[in-house]
């Protein structure tokens, strides 16, 4: 795992073509905005867990948040901004 230390406007990029953006730090949140092509989905951890939790519910468990939050009560905060890519097509 890759641990970077980012301030708030600071940003990253992975593979040249998906930017991660540090928008606000409040308390012990962070909220990051990340600009990726549509062709890569983002998914948190947690909605993984939870999509998996008839199959393995030990990874469930192991993805809630130490907090004790529902992360249902947060899941309106994923907004996926990202504009679809023009298809090329060659005839």
């Amino acid at each position: 795992m890759l641990v970077l230390t980012r301030r708030v406007g600071e940003n990253t990029v992975i593979g040249g073509n998906i930017h991660v953006s540090v928008l606000s730090i409040k308390g012990s949140q962070v909220r990051l905005g990340i600009i990726a092509p549509t062709s890569i989905r983002i998914q948190r951890l947690e909605m993984l867990a939870r999509q998996a939790l008839p199959l393995m519910p030990a990874l469930a468990s192991a993805a809630d948040p130490a907090d004790g939050s529902d992360p249902k009560e947060r899941s309106h905060d994923v907004i996926d901004t990202r504009q679809p890519q023009a298809s090329s097509s060659h005839s």
